[in-house]
């Protein structure tokens, strides 16, 4: 494995995810890895503290809003997904209950403030966000299966920011090593569809300002 990925390994009898940050395997067999933390695989997925980590920068657990192989193959993703954005904001995240009764789900956040990502232009982490219902998913979509299995979940349940990415991105359960793949069901190109403008950002709770 190289420098830079994530890793959860599942403890399924004891019900115990152990999240890793940067986790990397020597040529020699050891493993280290620049972060790693716990969560309970029957909770909430998410750290409920003020500034508590985790493997993604908001607190998230690995594990939460995955697109999961069975749930693409019998067409229905009931969860909001996970998702990494290129510009989140770097002075405040959301945390706690907002109005509506729409959870922030951040326990922490980047610290790219100084880099000037400051103010409502950006996209706090812990904010869910939702394809706008005016969104013809189906036109969009046209043929694409996996488009619209994902266009409906995004219009439904809507996708939280739980990360910093180079580009807009939503997570996948890795399938790597096991007997099926994503291929003819998943591609990377299958939210493409899809612009900034389509989207909306569900009621925030006061943001939490970063120290």
């Amino acid at each position: 494995m190289k420098p830079g990925h994530h890793l959860l390994v599942g403890d399924v009898p004891n019900h115990k995810l152990y999240e890793y940050y940067r986790a990397a395997k020597s040529s020699s067999g050891a493993w280290s890895a620049d972060w790693g933390s716990t969560f309970d695989a029957n909770g909430l997925g998410y750290q409920t503290g003020i500034w508590q980590g985790s493997a993604r920068e908001s607190g998230v657990s690995l594990a939460g809003g995955l697109i999961r192989y069975a749930e693409m193959k019998n067409g229905v993703i009931p969860p909001a997904f996970a998702m990494a954005y290129p510009y989140t904001r770097g002075d405040a995240y959301a945390r706690g209950l907002g109005s509506g009764g729409v959870m922030g789900i951040a326990s922490m956040n980047n610290t790219y403030a100084s880099l000037g990502y400051i103010g409502w232009k950006y996209l706090p982490e812990g904010a869910r966000f939702r394809l706008k219902a005016s969104v013809d998913v189906a036109a969009r979509c046209g043929t694409n299966r996996a488009c619209k299995v994902l266009g409906t979940a995004l219009q439904q349940y809507g996708a939280y920011v739980v990360d910093t990415g180079g580009w807009p991105v939503f997570y996948a359960e890795d399938l790597t090593g096991k007997q099926v793949s994503w291929n003819g069901l998943l591609a990377t190109t299958d939210a493409h569809a899809w612009q900034a403008a389509d989207f909306e950002v569900l009621a925030l709770p006061a943001l939490t300002l970063v120290p």
